[in-house]
């Protein structure tokens, strides 16, 4: 026996446009912030990366200044060499 639903009960079925589209964006991985809350942790570990991204660049600052020092310092030896 062939048991074929109504149109109505297949929507009526269905989940809504907007649970539809969460679920396959969660299953891809693609889930965006702006469709659920942002955990504790994972507030914690983007201001810990803010941070650590600004260590980086004052160290890279820091590490161009003592190049620039040394090298005036070399100049310098051998121009006194001479």
């Amino acid at each position: 026996m062939l048991f074929l639903r109504s149109s109505a009960s297949t929507r009526a079925s269905a989940p809504p446009r907007q649970a539809a589209k969460t679920f396959f964006l969660k299953n891809v991985g693609i889930l965006r912030s702006s469709t659920r809350a942002e955990t504790s942790a994972e507030i914690i570990v983007r201001e810990q990366l803010a941070g650590e991204q600004e260590s980086t660049s004052e160290l890279i600052e820091l590490v161009d200044e003592l190049k620039v020092r040394i090298e005036k310092a070399e100049r310098e030896l051998e121009e006194f060499k001479q």
